[in-house]
């Protein structure tokens, strides 16, 4: 790649980062989890459900923003391992995802 498609997706690999790692924080504020817990319904459970399963979600928003992060700045130190580290950010998100979707049980 030459510099300016690097410059690029680096860019773009720490703007989406920070995105994820502001959604984190987002879901992990006691407001939206005070709103996820009263709109989970009147069971005590049902409650802890939702605000264990938001938390969740937030902390792996975390962790993917700055695996984000780290993988934009990897990028361009070290341009030739591009390849492999797209492969491994694929990984990453499908094991995110699933553990993501073994969090939200929901019933239908």
């Amino acid at each position: 790649m030459n510099s300016g498609k690097i410059l690029l997706v680096m860019t773009v690999f720490i703007v989406a980062g920070l995105m994820f790692i502001g959604a984190g924080f987002l879901f992990l504020s006691e407001r939206y989890l005070g709103n996820i817990s009263r709109a989970a319904g009147t069971s005590e459970n049902s409650r802890n459900r939702a605000v264990k399963s938001v938390k969740v979600c937030g902390y792996i928003a975390i962790g993917i923003g700055g695996f984000t992060v780290v993988c934009g700045l990897m990028t361009k130190l070290v341009p030739a391992a591009f390849q492999y580290m797209a492969l491994m950010y694929v990984i990453v998100l499908i094991a995110a995802f699933a553990v993501i979707m073994a969090a939200i049980k929901t019933k239908v």
